[in-house]
């Protein structure tokens, strides 16, 4: 299978063998994050074995640099220039970039043993990451407007921290004095991208992700038909997954997370 890649011009002429092969390969023979994704590749300008020579030195410091992390989580279409995934450059900007707080103390911290945790959660595998992560606030009912604020509490990147096949959905379920459900919304967080030749994506189309730190409101319109029936709204959020030919599509979903948040207002 790998070989495809490395023989197919396309492919390695645009975005590197490396960079497809990663998530377009067969799932049997690379799954996901395994030591050699960071600890077989070599760094600007030494080879392997100074890279990962033994006692792991001298590239042990480097692999403690956030900037051996955009190889993988920065992403720029090289004919459009467009940002298709921008992780590393969201981190730059942030808060924690400019502290100086690095990638890996973050997702790698020490664990009891005293070595850098090599867990590489994600939403995929743990919802639980992104415990009290997102907030919502300040949710009042003004007939027929619904208002919010959306906080993103990531200091070091944007939600959802991926390309558009990666959706945070915002889920409004509104119910009446029973509990009975009348009335749903849904609000989709996400960088819709264009694809090239259906092969890779090309530029991104619209940007809506909560960038770190950021604020939002946001304000919803209801149906006049439903003035004085809405008792309470249940919102929830949640991470949901698209192929990569429907980037930023939520109805070609084929994967939701459980609940990142679920919170009820009353009115």
């Amino acid at each position: 299978m790998k070989e495809k890649f490395e023989n197919d011009l396309m492919l390695n002429t645009m975005m590197g063998v490396s960079m497809c092969y990663a998530c377009h390969g067969k799932r049997a023979t690379n799954e996901g994050v395994n030591c050699e994704t960071c600890h077989g590749t070599t760094l600007p300008g030494k080879s392997i074995e100074e890279t990962h020579a033994k006692k792991y030195e001298p590239g042990l410091a480097d692999l403690k640099k956030p900037d051996f992390c955009p190889k993988c989580h920065e992403m720029n279409n090289p004919i459009s220039g467009s940002a298709i995934m921008s992780v590393y450059s969201e981190w730059r900007k942030s808060d924690a970039g400019k502290k100086g707080i690095t990638c890996q103390e973050c997702h790698m911290g020490k664990s009891g043993n005293g070595l850098s945790y090599h867990g590489f959660d994600s939403g995929v595998r743990d919802i639980g990451i992104y415990k009290d992560d997102l907030a919502v606030k300040e949710i009042k009912l003004d007939f027929p407007r619904i208002s919010l604020l959306l906080e993103n509490r990531v200091t070091g990147h944007a939600i959802p921290a991926s390309c558009g096949t990666r959706l945070l959905v915002m889920e409004l379920s509104f119910r009446d004095v029973n509990g009975k459900e009348i009335y749903t919304l849904a609000e989709t967080f996400t960088k819709k991208t264009e694809l090239m030749a259906n092969l890779m994506p090309y530029k991104v189309l619209k940007n809506s992700q909560l960038q770190s730190g950021e604020k939002r409101r946001l304000v919803f319109q209801l149906p006049l038909t439903l003035r004085g029936q809405v008792s309470e709204v249940i919102i929830t959020l949640r991470f949901y997954e698209v192929p990569d030919e429907y980037s930023g599509d939520l109805k070609w979903a084929n994967w939701a997370s459980e609940p990142i948040l679920r919170q009820t207002a009353r009115f």
